[in-house]
């Protein structure tokens, strides 16, 4: 069967309005029995009940590695209060580094 999401579905981080301690997950859905705190495994996991192929994980995970460096100009140009984009920035790069270290 297909699984399909809705294109915006978890697009955007509420974490910078809803603290972590009121709500700790960082997603709606289950990804391989957790809502927060994931690792490389986990969305590994998920590429294999995808039937994703390694290359296409493989290749996933360096395109997101490669636009990191515009996520955060996005963030450091968007109409966030300098307090709010500097939280953002630590978000990205605190998940991005639990996939890459």
């Amino acid at each position: 069967g297909l699984t399909q999401l809705a294109p915006a579905y978890d697009l955007l981080s509420t974490r910078l309005v809803i603290p972590e301690k009121d709500d700790p997950e960082e997603l709606a859905l289950t990804m391989n029995g957790r809502k927060r705190k994931f690792r490389i495994g986990d969305f590994q996991q998920l590429a294999k009940s995808l039937k994703l192929k390694q290359k296409q994980v493989d290749n996933i995970f360096k395109r997101f590695q490669k636009v990191m460096p515009t996520v955060l100009d996005f963030i450091n140009n968007s109409f966030l209060p300098e307090d709010k984009k500097s939280e953002y920035k630590e978000l990205i790069q605190e998940r991005a580094s639990r996939l890459f270290t």
